[in-house]
């Protein structure tokens, strides 16, 4: 056996295999019997005696951190066991999570895997059963190498940053990785937006909150079940408890429809979040009248009281066909960003001309994602996957969005509503109107005869860093 080392292009990489995985897998990518073992900072890979596999790429990293280049490994005799070392330069402790992007040719066939390994005791990885990542620009979410500071530049003054303003740029604020299922870092919301200006056809419920093999899952579930019964939230952390449309007890009235779903919503505490760049692995849900989201919103204001502003950093509407009234795209392969302000009482602002990017044709649902957001004092950056999309530039918009002193993250999933599928905008899809009086019964008659199939917002991991003026 040989090993030739090479350097791929992460993008060419993923085109090759998208359009090669297309071919029929008969080896059980999953199920290869990969080993692990840790000695000081070298991480030695086994792919053990395998006749179906002729080569491999291998990539490896640990999850918060950039997967160095792929090596490419070639058996000269087909009954070989492949194996290579590679020095990660770093400390390797127990616990930590060992991430592998693995490319496997067969002799029909190439297929692409991503593997976790948590290391043990004794320094042998220890494969985990889990959904990870696998979009490479995502899964190992660190500033690129212009971020390292080097002893000739060793400190760029950041923009900005609440607790000390000489601060250096590059340097986490808040990150979260989800190692612990209890969330001690974030709020979980349980009130309905079904009456009020929002109108949307859920309540969010800590119940759809949960962390599973170190991802947070959001959740949409039906309530079917419950339909003709009072609604009532056992547990209210809306601002307004004793608003009876937000959080009950309310009474059964067969004109009224209670929330037909049951969503998800969880918001940062102790945080205080203003200029930076914003980085958020996730994989949105699918599903007619879903809309994922991920924002900001300012921290004097509770989350349940009106939108009076947020910044939001993506958002992506669950359904499978959706066109404007100037025919593009607004479904699951376009993903937006923006903010929404009142600039006076009464009257919602929202800024979004131009905060779009479209897939033509895959769902964002179909992959985890990496969406950036980079807030400076003058503008305001949209990314996806390394791809800008759309920018605030407008002083008046930015010093609206400006005025608040700091802002929390908040994330959620929820179904329906005016701000999120507004009639006055929607040409058509599989739903002519979403607003209407009897839009609860549409909704609930449609996704009794159509399920989801993926009712998830599922967050990988999630890192702020200071920024400085010049970074786009």
């Amino acid at each position: 056996m040989y090993i030739i080392r090479i350097e791929m292009n992460y993008i060419a990489l993923c085109l090759a295999v998208s359009y090669l995985g297309c071919l029929a897998a008969a080896f059980e990518v999953e199920k290869a019997k990969i080993s692990v073992a840790i000695v000081g900072t070298v991480v030695t890979i086994t792919l053990p005696e395998n006749p179906d596999v002729k080569s491999a790429f291998f990539s490896t990293g640990l999850t918060d951190e950039c997967a160095g280049g792929y090596i490419f490994l070639q058996s000269l005799n087909e009954s070989q066991t492949m194996s290579y070392k590679h020095d990660l330069k770093q400390k390797i402790n127990t616990n930590d999570l060992l991430r592998i992007s693995a490319v496997f040719e067969t002799h029909n066939q190439v297929m692409s895997h991503t593997f976790n390994f948590e290391i043990d005791s004794n320094g042998q990885g220890v494969k985990q059963n889990t959904s990870v990542a696998s979009n490479p620009l995502c899964s190992s979410i660190k500033p690129s190498s212009e971020w390292r500071i080097t002893p000739q530049n060793k400190c760029i003054p950041s923009e900005w940053h609440f607790d000390n303003t000489e601060q250096c740029s590059k340097k986490i604020i808040f990150e979260e990785k989800f190692n612990d299922d209890k969330l001690p870092n974030w709020n979980i919301s349980s009130y309905s937006n079904q009456l009020n200006e929002y109108a949307e056809y859920s309540a969010y419920v800590p119940e759809n909150v949960f962390v599973k093999e170190r991802q947070l899952h959001l959740n949409a579930t039906t309530t079917f079940h419950l339909m003709g019964n009072p609604f009532h939230l056992k547990v209210c952390t809306a601002i307004k408890k004793n608003d009876s449309a937000m959080c009950g007890p309310r009474k059964f009235n067969p004109n009224t429809i209670t929330p037909p779903f049951h969503t998800a919503q969880i918001q940062s505490i102790d945080q205080k979040l203003k200029y930076g760049r914003y980085e958020i692995c996730a994989k949105v849900a699918k599903g007619e009248f879903l809309f994922s989201y991920i924002m900001l919103h300012p921290i004097e204001r509770h989350i349940s009281d009106d939108p009076a502003k947020v910044i939001r950093i993506m958002y992506v509407r669950g359904s499978s066909e959706m066109r404007s009234i100037g025919l593009s795209d607004m479904a699951g392969s376009t993903v937006f960003g923006g903010a929404m302000f009142m600039p006076f009482p009464g009257e919602l602002h929202e800024v979004k001309h131009g905060m779009s990017l479209n897939t033509t044709g895959a769902h964002y649902g179909d992959e985890f994602h990496n969406y950036t957001m980079i807030w400076h004092k003058d503008r305001i950056i949209f990314k996806v996957d390394g791809t800008t999309y759309g920018k605030i530039n407008d002083e008046s918009v930015l010093k609206q969005l400006d005025e608040p002193a700091y802002y929390y993250l908040v994330l959620g999933l929820t179904a329906g509503g005016r701000h999120n599928f507004p009639d006055r905008e929607i040409k058509h899809g599989s739903i002519s109107k979403f607003n209407d009086a009897s839009a609860d019964k549409v909704a609930m008659d449609y996704v009794e005869d159509n399920p989801w199939t993926q009712p998830k917002l599922i967050i990988d991991s999630i890192r702020v860093f200071t920024t400085h003026a010049d970074e786009e």
